[in-house]
């Protein structure tokens, strides 16, 4: 990773601002993304709790223990 200091970049306030907010700025070369500029600390507003309540259902056996996970980890001794 190529650490450069905010002096030797010339970045508008406004894409500063938005960084400050938490968001992600994509940059593209206009055909493709080359970059992403991601702010370096989380949002100020926390995510609300049960965001995506109500979109699907955990199933009652998600805990159940699986043969084939287990037998990946405890087969072989």
């Amino acid at each position: 990773m190529k650490i450069i200091d905010s002096a030797e970049i010339h970045l508008p306030a406004h894409l500063r601002e938005t960084l400050g907010q938490g968001d992600t700025i994509l940059v593209s070369d206009g055909t493709r993304p080359i970059a992403f500029l991601v702010s370096a600390e989380a949002p100020s507003i926390p995510r609300p709790f049960g965001l995506c309540m109500g979109e699907f259902e955990v199933p009652e056996e998600f805990n159940a223990p699986s043969p084939e996970i287990e037998a990946l980890f405890y087969d072989g001794r």
